[in-house]
């Protein structure tokens, strides 16, 4: 096994990185809907949320993930 980090790898802790400093109900919709691949109506079910407050999460879920992953994505670019 090689002892060097991928590309991906070191992608793949920036994003985790990001993820933890997520608040837990931003982050579990996000894993929900990006991982998971659920739609909004499950997502909005399991976590008690309505349509427009889970797409408001999404939201500032993503913009704070891409402010956050901004400056390394630069550095891969």
């Amino acid at each position: 096994e090689s002892a060097s980090v991928s590309p991906t790898n070191d992608r793949d802790q920036q994003v985790r990185a990001a993820l933890a400093t997520l608040p837990e109900l931003h982050r579990s919709a996000l894993a929900l809907r990006y991982f998971e691949d659920m739609d909004y109506a499950s997502i909005e079910r399991l976590l008690g949320l309505s349509n427009g407050a889970l797409r408001g999460i999404l939201g500032r879920a993503l913009a704070s993930m891409r402010k956050r992953l901004k400056p390394a994505l630069a550095a891969m670019g």
